[in-house]
């Protein structure tokens, strides 16, 4: 943590120098650089202050067309994730998501490729809070729009089908398991009165 440390003295000195200045859109590299270094070094509740301060600033500067924006909303939405808070992270996910599908209309050459980012972060989180329906379903847009985008064995598409892999494989075992539990219980109802 040393040069952490060094680096995060440095910056907070610059912060104060530049807290003086009418114009705030500079204060946003300084808390973007503070949240990463709290981030690299587990500190996910300090780290989301300063991303807090970012997103506020950066919405009364841009309009939700913006990708830096949307960057800094993911960032919150990953903090969230290492910190265990997985439905705040979801709605923060879904309120990209819509932001992206507006705009995918009117730039779609720009939103698409972020759009379907967005769809596998989500599909991730579904995954880890066990969802694998809700999953299997943005795993499978991602995918479909990384292969309009790009060439079959780019990496984009390469990951979204060995998501989609994974994600049928979990869906497959829940399954298999569920029908063994309904044959035990069937057999067990079959072969055992009810002691009542």
């Amino acid at each position: 943590y040393g040069n952490y440390k060094k680096a995060l003295l440095l910056y907070k000195n610059v912060l104060k120098i530049n807290e003086g200045i009418k114009t705030k859109e500079n204060l946003v590299p300084i808390y973007n650089n503070l949240s990463e270094i709290y981030q690299i070094m587990g500190k996910f509740e300090t780290a989301q202050v300063y991303n807090e301060k970012i997103v506020k600033l950066q919405k009364n500067i841009f309009d939700e067309n913006d990708l830096v924006l949307i960057s800094s909303l993911y960032n919150q939405a990953n903090i969230l994730v290492a910190k265990g808070q997985l439905k705040e992270a979801e709605s923060i996910y879904q309120d990209i998501l819509l932001m992206q599908l507006r705009n995918s209309e009117k730039n779609p050459s720009v939103f698409r490729p972020t759009l379907a980012t967005t769809y596998n972060n989500l599909a991730h989180l579904y995954q880890s809070m066990e969802e694998y329906e809700k999953a299997l379903h943005l795993y499978q847009k991602a995918l479909d729009i990384n292969e309009s985008i790009f060439s079959g064995d780019h990496p984009e598409v390469i990951n979204s089908q060995k998501s989609l892999i994974e994600i049928n494989t979990k869906l497959n075992t829940s399954e298999s398991i569920n029908n063994i539990e309904d044959e035990i219980k069937s057999w067990f109802f079959e072969n055992y009165d009810d002691p009542a």
